[in-house]
């Protein structure tokens, strides 16, 4: 059947090949040892040397416990975050396979497949269309924003055009509970063909329910999207009313199980309504849409107070926003409009479209406390169902059989490539990026068989994996007193006490701090002083010592 599979579609294998060739590239290096200029140790690129390290840390450390605890602030829950997937790999390592292999390696396979798979069912009941299929893989895949403008007309170069938008498809396995959100939304608008209503119903609750543990985001948007599919079906109201309310119970739940939003919600609710707060950037930036005179009326009329020239300008840059990040889907999203307009499209179609709307919405409106651009999340959704526009766009120009079309559809493909590109360059393991030592590796590793305690591990005033990371936590299952400042200001945790109790190193009282061990890097600057306070309290034992790492035990 797979071969069989290949004959027939020889342009979807193609391309289905070089799809995982590209994922393959972005996780599969990640997480394991190498030797690169006499430098041994394991080693993480991109955005995985600290948001991957932080969720292994989650299911090392986590679930010893339930509620979980925090991995990177000793005596706290870990509450307000999505922690789902962390407790799926936590469960996946009790087969013996390390939690590092499930996540980098083992889990991306799985999801390539499935998204692959999904992807192709669900373009098949959209368009019976060969290209419709095509598109909507490719774009799935490798659609991109239209930041290479920016890096050309200022830079010259499509180098750095990946980073400068909200992620694109191809990052997606960087955030692997992003990645794995995706198949739910899939699972939903496929769903929406199931004629069985109560199997319906049932599917669309148990995928709002996993869709909200694994991604807050992507929960929100497809709770919109099933609720909006739900009220375009042929149903009485009697039963779409107890249909919502049945889906949202199952939100509810999962909020409450995974969520813990009261104590999340101590500190202050994690979103804050900030309308246009996260679109200004286009105008203020020198290497984007640059446009200081219309920044400083903006700022000149916010002392006048709101009005229509004020709002004139947060509607232009908020269409700004949506047309480069949104790049060739933005047209996409013309072509429903224009279909709207002859009445040509479908109810699915116009849930669709809302549910874009909707995460733009929330995006535009809301900010993230300690994380305040967190909320562009929201639209990566509102980028992935806009891939079904762009596809559907581009089958209609091919169906035109004309030749002007055809070279614009080949253009609007092409011009997707070179953010890939980009993307791709920053993955490359001949790169420079972290790695941990295979001597600290040594101190990791005998740590982690120690019995269970808290760990005390000074992060390091320099620009490697040491700085802010929970690697520590990830490496040994233990939790440390205080690490990474950026997961903590986003996990609802008051961290600012303890970090004024630790920060000052001359100051700083050893013997007071809750913790059993202590995990001094010689490389660190405070090393000597760190030593002659610890040196100084006779109930502290060596228990390891080689060229990078000193452990002292209580």
């Amino acid at each position: 059947m797979f071969f069989n599979f290949i004959k027939k579609n020889k342009l979807l294998s193609f391309l289905i090949a070089i799809g995982f060739f590209a994922y393959f590239l972005i996780t599969f290096p990640s997480g394991s040892y190498y030797c690169f200029n006499h430098q041994c140790g394991v080693y993480f690129w991109g955005a995985h040397e600290h948001d991957g390290i932080w969720h292994l840390a989650v299911a090392e450390t986590a679930f010893s416990q339930w509620p979980p605890r925090h991995p990177v602030f000793a005596g706290a829950n870990l509450s307000g975050y999505n922690i789902f997937l962390d407790l799926v790999i936590f469960i996946l390592a009790k087969t013996g396979i390390p939690a590092i292999i499930w996540y980098f390696k083992i889990l991306p396979i799985i999801w390539f497949i499935l998204y692959t798979f999904l992807s192709l069912k669900l373009a098949e009941k959209i368009a019976r269309s060969y290209w419709f299929k095509v598109f909507f893989l490719f774009f799935n895949y490798f659609g991109a924003s239209f930041a290479l403008f920016f890096t050309l007309y200022h830079k010259k170069s499509i180098w750095g055009s990946s980073s400068i938008m909200a992620s694109q498809p191809l990052l997606s396995l960087v955030n692997l509970q992003f990645a794995f959100s995706l198949i739910f939304i899939l699972l939903t608008l496929i769903t929406f063909f199931e004629k069985n209503k109560i199997k319906k119903i049932l599917i669309y609750s148990i995928i709002i329910f996993i869709n909200l543990a694994l991604k807050f985001y992507g929960g929100v948007v497809n709770l919109f999207l099933i609720l909006g599919l739900i009220l375009i079906e042929k149903n009485k109201l009697k039963e779409k009313l107890f249909s919502s309310v049945f889906i949202g119970a199952f939100a509810l739940i999962s909020l409450l199980i995974f969520y813990q939003p009261f104590s999340a919600t101590k500190t202050g609710l994690p979103l804050i309504f900030s309308p246009f707060a996260m679109v200004h950037n286009l105008i203020e930036e020198r290497d984007l849409f640059y446009l200081p005179s219309l920044v400083n009326a903006r700022y000149f009329l916010y002392e006048k107070g709101f009005g229509p020239r004020l709002l004139a300008i947060e509607l232009f840059s908020s269409f700004l926003f949506l047309f480069f990040n949104f790049g060739v889907r933005f047209f996409g999203l013309v072509y429903f409009l224009i279909g709207f307009f002859y009445k040509k499209i479908n109810r699915l179609h116009l849930i669709i479209f809302l549910t874009i709307i909707f995460s733009c919405l929330l995006t535009i409106s809301l900010i993230q406390k300690g994380m305040w651009w967190n909320t562009i999340q929201f639209t990566y959704y509102g980028l992935f169902l806009a891939n079904i526009f762009a596809a559907l766009f581009l089958t209609k120009l091919l169906s035109q059989k004309n030749i002007k079309l055809l070279f614009l559809a080949i253009f609007l493909i092409l011009i997707n490539i070179p953010e890939n590109i980009d993307v791709l360059r920053g993955f490359n393991p001949s790169r420079k990026t972290s790695f941990i030592d295979k001597k600290e590796l040594e101190a990791l590793n005998f740590l982690k068989k120690r019995d269970d305690g808290i760990i005390f591990a000074p992060s390091l005033d320099i620009n490697t994996i040491h700085k802010e990371s929970a690697y520590v936590s990830a490496f040994t299952g233990k939790p440390t007193y205080f690490n990474d400042r950026h997961v903590l200001s986003i996990t609802g945790v008051d961290w600012q006490s303890r970090e004024k109790r630790i920060a000052d190193v001359e100051k700083i009282n050893l013997e007071e701090l809750p913790v059993r061990y202590f995990y001094f890097l010689k490389k660190d600057k405070n090393y000597p002083t760190f030593i002659q306070k610890i040196n100084s309290i006779k109930k502290y034992k060596k228990i390891f010592d080689n060229q990078e790492v000193l452990i002292f035990e209580k």
